[in-house]
């Protein structure tokens, strides 16, 4: 039987695009009600997985690079 992606997971990561297979994901707490939060929270940069998660991302999402 072939292995699903989550599809979950699938909406909230992206991987670079120079074929190292990078996976990025975004801070939660950034979509509405920004007047509110300082401009450090608001600062919208991706942050990277740290390397021991590679192993269940990769179980996570098989068809993925």
């Amino acid at each position: 039987m072939k292995a699903k992606t989550k599809s979950s997971l699938k909406k909230r990561i992206k991987f670079s695009k120079d074929g190292k297979g990078k996976a990025f994901y975004q801070k939660a707490n950034r979509n509405h009600r920004l007047e509110h939060k300082s401009k450090r929270s608001k600062v919208f940069a991706y942050l990277t997985f740290p390397k021991s998660f590679a192993k269940q991302l990769k179980r996570l999402l098989p068809n993925s690079k």
